[in-house]
């Protein structure tokens, strides 16, 4: 049976993939418990781990992913991304907008979900 999580991850690791790009390349300094792993996998585990850090992490870390992702989806569409997201959502993705308090908890990981959940239906 597949779950709300199990999308979230598939949609975490494509929006990674996007954004970082997929390198299939290794080097022989990294660990052998990471041999086989997919990088766009660890990269997408540290965009939730910095969905779930202060609203600091979510301004360096998640914002600019979730900012390129609705640009890559809203392309030759018109309409600005808050009319899209919504207001309570754009302010989350808005890469002109940043949190006034930076040490405080960011969305966390429902917050991004429910980013991820809205540019799926886009």
């Amino acid at each position: 049976m597949i779950t709300a999580v199990d999308i979230l991850v598939v949609i975490v690791i494509l929006a990674a993939r996007t954004w970082f790009g997929a390198r299939g390349s290794s080097t022989e300094d990294e660990p052998a418990s990471h041999e086989g792993t997919d990088p766009a996998v660890e990269r997408a585990r540290a965009l939730v781990g910095w969905a779930d850090g202060s609203r600091m992490d979510w301004d360096r870390h998640v914002r600019p992913v979730l900012a390129r992702e609705l640009a890559e989806l809203t392309r030759g569409r018109r309409g600005p991304g808050e009319r899209m997201l919504g207001p309570e959502l754009w302010p989350w993705v808005d890469p002109g907008h940043s949190f006034d308090a930076p040490d405080t908890p960011s969305p966390g990981r429902d917050g991004l979900a429910r980013v991820l959940d809205r540019l799926e239906r886009l």
